[in-house]
């Protein structure tokens, strides 16, 4: 393993279309965790089930813990799979790296542990999919749809249209999830597509922190731009450039391109009254 770098701990070449370099993981992992823990929808309605703010904050600590240890265990099984496959190579060379725990998954895993394994995935499936639509539906209707209507959580309307949000960002989830967005491995396509969306909820979050408030206008600009900036980053820039831009990056590029745009706007439209 050593041999083959496998047991590398760091990599310190600046890289921005290398997802695993020490300072993707400082600087953009940082951003996205900022991101994903602060504002996302997502992980904030749980905190808001904590009996105190303490439990929230305990919560959010102890997390990191846990996904420290959670992402060594994953190492160490891709380790182990590279190691197995050393001494059993596959017919066919396989496709993807993601193919790797699927073939060994249906293949060499005895029956019985099998099932627990394909048990455990689809319940952990089940358990994210479910509070990523219950949070992006419960956000849609009472940030939105309700103050839009000039109602109150509790019109009877509004379980109807969450209803109909759920089916609505379910689908939406499918053509993402099949889209390949991210490219690359399975891991970095989730990254990419988190970046997009948890970047530029934080940029304007940002905006909401100003001393000055920041004018509805200004705050959909950079919300706007944001969006554009990324977008084109990811499409655009490898095709005319080529070059490519980690998942990561697009972390810290969100916000910041976000909050920037954002901020500008803001300060035009306070000259111009």
């Amino acid at each position: 393993g050593a041999a083959a770098s496998h047991l590398r701990t760091f990599s310190f070449a600046f890289d921005p279309g290398d997802p695993r370099t020490f300072w993707a993981g400082l600087v953009g992992g940082a951003s996205l965790s900022l991101g994903s823990h602060g504002v996302d929808q997502l992980i904030v309605q749980r905190y808001l089930c904590a009996r105190s703010l303490r439990d929230a904050q305990k919560a959010l600590l102890w997390s990191g813990v846990v996904v420290l240890v959670q992402f060594a265990a994953f190492l160490a099984i891709g380790f182990l799979l590279w190691a197995f496959y050393r001494e059993h190579v596959p017919a066919r060379p396989f496709a993807t790296g993601d193919d790797v725990f699927v073939d060994y998954l249906v293949h060499h895993l005895p029956v019985g542990v099998r099932g627990l394994v394909l048990g455990a995935v689809f319940a952990a499936a089940m358990s994210t999919l479910s509070g990523s639509l219950n949070s992006s539906a419960a956000a849609l209707v009472n940030d939105v749809l309700l103050p839009l209507r000039g109602r109150t959580p509790a019109d009877p309307r509004a379980f109807r249209w969450a209803r109909i949000a759920t089916v609505v960002f379910g689908v939406l989830q499918i053509v993402v999830g099949t889209s390949g967005l991210g490219g690359g491995s399975i891991v970095d396509q989730v990254i990419t597509i988190a970046s997009f969306t948890t970047g530029i909820l934080l940029g304007l979050f940002l905006l909401a922190l100003l001393r000055s408030p920041t004018p509805p206008a200004a705050a959909v600009t950079g919300l706007v731009a944001g969006a554009a900036i990324t977008a084109g980053i990811h499409f655009l820039l490898p095709r005319l450039a080529g070059v490519t831009v980690a998942g990561l990056w697009m972390a810290l590029i969100g916000p910041a391109a976000t909050f920037g745009t954002g901020w500008l706007a803001a300060r035009v439209l306070a000259l111009r009254t």
